[in-house]
């Protein structure tokens, strides 16, 4: 089964990046664009890269001018532009195609394991938006209107990466299991209960205590 750690991109300043290097983070990848109605959602993006960076999310822009023609200028302008707009400090990539046959690879594979709305393929406008897992599977694809701080229910359980991860809206991909996370998840308050030794010497004792 193929993952996303099987393709590379450029950074905006051109330098290649393999998405490998990111394994066991979450992604969040959003198509951008500077001249958009959408664009402010870069404030949004840039608050959750801040909020959940230190606890492994990655966001990941990739601008693209397919949309009309609303990011025409240079990678370097667009860099700019978002910095001294928005401060964004997350990882900004080369500008690419996301539809048609000069589609990137990367959004060739994120379109066909998460389909939008009728299972329609195509990228529909700019952010558009990708949540991967640790495991580099697609959790999720969210319409461009969905409003990145909305999605904070998701990252969460996507980071926690519990024993059963329930995610919250947009179309479904993956409802996970592993065996990792099981190990690590906490004990429901409901559980049963360990027998403690102090118990074990009272019921030897032939006592009896109300639970």
């Amino acid at each position: 089964m193929s993952s996303i750690y099987d393709f590379d991109a450029l950074r905006i300043d051109g330098t290649s990046v393999p998405l490998r290097q990111y394994e066991g983070k979450v992604l969040l990848i959003v198509n951008t664009a500077s001249a958009c109605g959408f664009t402010p959602q870069f404030t949004g993006l840039q608050a959750l890269h801040e909020r959940y960076g230190p606890r492994g999310l990655v966001v990941l822009g990739f601008p693209c001018n397919q949309f009309g023609h609303q990011d025409p200028g240079s990678n370097a302008a667009i860099a700019g532009f978002c910095q001294r707009n928005y401060g964004v400090q997350f990882p900004m990539m080369s500008k690419i195609d996301v539809n048609g046959s000069d589609a990137h690879p990367l959004y060739r594979w994120l379109t066909a394991e998460a389909p939008g709305v009728l299972g329609t393929k195509a990228i529909k406008w700019n952010f558009t938006k990708f949540l991967v897992g640790r495991d580099g599977q697609v959790i999720r694809r969210y319409a461009p209107q969905e409003a990145p701080e909305k999605r904070t229910v998701d990252i969460e359980a996507a980071l926690a990466a519990g024993s059963q991860a329930v995610f919250t809206s947009g179309p479904a991909r993956h409802t996970r299991s592993t065996k990792a996370a099981a190990s690590t998840a906490p004990i429901p308050a409901s559980g049963p209960a360990k027998t403690s030794q102090g118990s074990k010497r009272a019921t030897a004792r032939g006592s009896h205590r109300a639970m």
